[in-house]
C-alpha cells in the first residue's frame, strides 16, 4: 500500500465509507497485520460488514463506534457516533451486523 500524498489524507478524514486501505491508514495498525485480520473480525466477532451499495466500502463512524464499544468506552446500544447514528443502525436494504 502506498501512502497518500498529505492533501488526499486531509480530504480522507471527512469521508463516512471508506475502503479497507483507508481503514487501515486510519486505524494505524500494520497493514499485513489488519488485512489478514479483518476476514475474522466481520465474519466472527461483529465487525461493521462492508456495504455493497456504498461500492463495498465500510461506515467508518461505525468501525470507531466497534472499537469503542470493544474496548470499553461505550455501552452496546446506546452509543452514539460524532455523526448521530446510533449503534447497529443499517441503511434500508443492508445486510445487518452479525452479532450486534
Amino acid at each position: 500500500m502506498t501512502n497518500p500524498r498529505a492533501e488526499t489524507l486531509e480530504l480522507e478524514k471527512e469521508k463516512l465509507w471508506v475502503t479497507d486501505a483507508e481503514l487501515i491508514r486510519r486505524v494505524g495498525v500494520p497493514e499485513k497485520t489488519m488485512r489478514s485480520m479483518l476476514p475474522a473480525l466481520e465474519s466472527k466477532m461483529g465487525f461493521p460488514p462492508k456495504v455493497a451499495l456504498f461500492g463495498g466500502r465500510r461506515y467508518w463512524p461505525a468501525v470507531v463506534d466497534y472499537f469503542d464499544h470493544y474496548y470499553g468506552f461505550r455501552a452496546a446500544g446506546r452509543s452514539v457516533s460524532s455523526h448521530g447514528i446510533s449503534r447497529g443502525h443499517q441503511p434500508s436494504g443492508s445486510a445487518g451486523r452479525k452479532g450486534a
